[in-house]
């Protein structure tokens, strides 16, 4: 189940079982934790970019080191 169709299925038990005061208290729960959510997936994003970036350095360092020592032989 991705984000949007969590928050959907939230909000919906929300507004099935909530009115007024408690309703609204609900949906800032709600809102809050969404945040939490995209911050969450968003460090994990940035995390997984920054190791590709570095196995991409160290593959293309792999390579022009092994190309120099053919060069060498």
């Amino acid at each position: 189940m991705g984000l949007t169709e969590w928050r959907q299925k939230e909000m919906a038990e929300i507004d099935e079982t909530l009115m007024g005061a408690e309703r609204k208290v609900a949906l800032t729960q709600l809102v809050d934790k969404e945040a939490q959510l995209i911050s969450c997936i968003e460090r994990r994003r940035f995390g997984v970019i920054e190791d590709i970036k570095k196995l991409s350095i160290k593959s293309f360092l792999k390579k022009a080191s092994q190309s120099n020592l053919k060069h060498l032989q």
